[in-house]
């Protein structure tokens, strides 16, 4: 079990992951809910989106030029 303190900064690092994902082109943010939440495969993510499966892997590389 944690201390207090390291509640508070447990807490404090979510949040600011939540923030910076939210500042992320929706086209990312789908992308990460659906990989990391959601847990579907690079190979479904596309059909889920009708994106290209070079598109969603670009996105989950962060390489798509956005």
């Amino acid at each position: 079990m944690g201390t207090a303190e390291s509640s508070v900064i447990e807490r404090a690092d979510a949040d600011l992951v939540l923030q910076e994902i939210n500042q992320l082109p929706l086209a990312f943010r789908e992308v990460l809910l659906l990989c990391d939440v959601e847990e579907m495969s690079y190979k479904e993510i596309p059909e889920v989106l009708r994106e290209g499966l070079a598109v969603t892997t670009s996105y989950c590389a962060g390489q798509s030029g956005q």
